[in-house]
């Protein structure tokens, strides 16, 4: 596969509870109205507070643009019973080969269900079987306890901490560095 990958389309990934799928103009009211929350947007370094509803519209339109340009692509997440958009789930590409950044959110009505460690799996099979990726690195902040505990579930290998330019929150801002390989993830999941 060429490196980095470039879509014009995604895939629709199916879990048992969620569907991942390409985000749409349709979305820009929900992604609105999940991003524009504090308790979401403080455990991001991208998501500005207060966030303002034309920046939504600017964020669809380079979701699109990097996934052409294969800087990224972006899942937006929802529930397959009532087809409620309840966050996101990504992978920035590296520039060396075969290496890719996981990132997401979810809605805060949605968290302790369980919801981010399914869809993270399903990001990471695309990502491993599809994309052929070597690893997926993570980088979350040290207080931020639900997201490492998905990195945990998924297998992902500690490597320390390190600071990482968070333009959302003023500067730079110390996280934990996790790692998962593709063999690590091939021997967790047969």
């Amino acid at each position: 596969m060429r490196w980095p990958p470039t879509f014009r389309d995604l895939p629709v990934l199916e879990t048992p509870r969620l569907r991942l799928r390409r985000f749409g103009p349709g979305d820009a009211a929900a992604v609105f109205n999940l991003v524009s929350d504090l308790a979401v947007a403080k455990w991001t370094a991208r998501i500005p507070h207060p966030y303002e509803r034309v920046m939504t519209d600017e964020w669809l339109r380079d979701t699109d643009r990097r996934m052409a340009d294969g800087n990224g692509i972006a899942f937006a997440i929802e529930t397959r019973a009532a087809g409620e958009l309840i966050g996101s789930a990504g992978l920035d590409f590296e520039t060396a080969p075969g290496l890719a950044e996981i990132g997401y959110y979810l809605g805060r009505a949605h968290w302790g269900r369980g919801f981010m460690s399914e869809a993270a799996e399903a990001l990471l099979r695309f990502g491993f079987e599809t994309l052929n990726l070597a690893a997926v690195r993570g980088e979350v902040m040290p207080d931020n306890a639900a997201s490492l505990s998905v990195l945990d579930k998924m297998g992902f290998d500690r490597l320390g901490r390190d600071e990482v330019d968070a333009p959302a929150r003023g500067g730079r801002i110390p996280v934990e560095v996790r790692l998962l390989t593709a063999d690590t993830w091939r021997e967790r999941n047969g």
